[in-house]
């Protein structure tokens, strides 16, 4: 069966955005090794901010990596919190107490404006 005007079949399309989303995956990871290892390569060759302050190789980069863990934990609460705006707390109240007791102290004043 003929597909649109081209007279391509559905599946050579499936196809052909499984290649570039394949593609996209593989870029990405190549993009995000490459990030990796210039800013590891600059720390341990001293030619990061830590050097100037005297801060040993190996700490700046624990502590290069720690903070990339906060920011990331930081930002995957902040997509939980405005995620679970909308949805009435008493859904998951029972099953999820602490997430109720976070989402009542951050709703609580203008909490969530300042965040």
């Amino acid at each position: 069966e003929e597909y649109g005007t081209n007279n391509r079949k559905p599946k050579d399309f499936i196809l052909f955005a499984g290649v570039i989303e394949a593609f996209k995956y593989i870029f990405s990871f190549v993009l995000l090794a490459f990030c990796i290892a210039m800013v590891m390569g600059c720390i341990f060759t001293r030619q990061s901010a830590a050097a100037h302050y005297n801060i040993h190789p190996i700490a700046a980069a624990f502590l290069f990596w720690f903070l990339i863990c906060w920011l990331a934990m930081i930002e995957g609460g902040q997509g939980c919190i405005v995620g679970l705006q909308p949805i009435d707390p008493e859904k998951y109240s029972h099953s999820h107490q602490i997430t109720r007791k976070n989402i009542d102290q951050v709703k609580n004043g203008d909490n969530m404006d300042r965040f």
